[in-house]
């Protein structure tokens, strides 16, 4: 898609129709990186839109609407990681001056839109230990801890009222309810246990729109990280429609 030039952590627009990812600015046009978007079928060109002049960042979210986009970056000052910025479009498109939503604790955020667009789930380490917190996505008002034991990677379910994060190797669930302007969290449940290989701070899993299938990085069972090794799949999305034709996941 960007041809000789790398391009890491990519995330679809809502409707499909484009993706976003991060890679070095061009040469010849200054230092830093830059996110980009493209069309999701390779037709026209990319489109840069913000320039960033840091060593590390990369898009995490986009808004419902498909207007804004939460992105990680390191902090300018101090160089700690990583600052939560949000970046959005006008009404011709063009990308507004991006602005500081959440500052650095010393991790990555992966800050995360919940389905309707109100509130924001991400991680911090402000407690000393890596924690999924969710804030009103205009990042004023409450702040609630969701994880009770450690927890990273938050992602919402599309179906149902449900936010997901992964905890010790642990893909864990949490129901959720909103009253006026008040979340509230459930008891954390696991659903894939011991079997989640990180891949910080890359994503290691996704949810699929129904809110039941998750695209995961698994240890093989009974072997540990040495032993894992990432496989590629070619026409994996025929296995994919035959296996739910014949009512079978991967995960149990």
């Amino acid at each position: 898609m960007t041809g000789s030039v790398g391009a890491l952590f990519p995330i679809w627009t809502p409707n499909g129709e484009r993706i976003t990812y991060i890679r070095p600015a061009s040469a010849g046009t200054g230092a830093g990186l830059g996110i980009f978007w493209k069309r999701s079928d390779g037709a026209g060109d990319e489109v840069e839109l913000l320039r960033l002049n840091t060593p590390i960042a990369f898009p995490s979210s986009w808004s419902p609407d498909g207007k804004t986009l939460l992105f990680n970056q390191q902090a300018a000052k101090d160089g700690n990681c990583c600052e939560v910025w949000s970046l959005t479009l006008d009404a011709d498109g063009k990308a507004e001056a991006p602005k500081l939503l959440l500052p650095a604790t010393g991790f990555p955020a992966y800050p995360a839109f919940s389905p309707d667009g109100r509130w924001i789930a991400y991680m911090s380490g402000e407690s000393g230990a890596p924690q999924v917190y969710v804030i009103p996505a205009s990042g004023s008002g409450g702040k609630w801890q969701i994880s009770n034991q450690g927890g990273i990677e938050p992602r919402w379910s599309s179906a149902g009222h449900e936010l997901f994060y992964i905890s010790v190797r642990t893909l864990m669930a949490v129901p959720y309810t909103v009253e006026k302007n008040s979340f509230q969290a459930g008891n954390p449940e696991p659903v894939v246990g011991d079997r989640l290989e990180m891949r910080a701070p890359f994503t290691s899993y996704d949810v699929a729109p129904d809110g039941q299938h998750f695209v995961i990085f698994e240890f093989p069972a009974g072997q540990g990280a040495s032993a894992a090794e990432p496989t590629v799949v070619l026409n994996w999305l025929d296995d994919a429609r035959q296996l739910v034709a014949a009512g079978q996941t991967g995960v149990k």
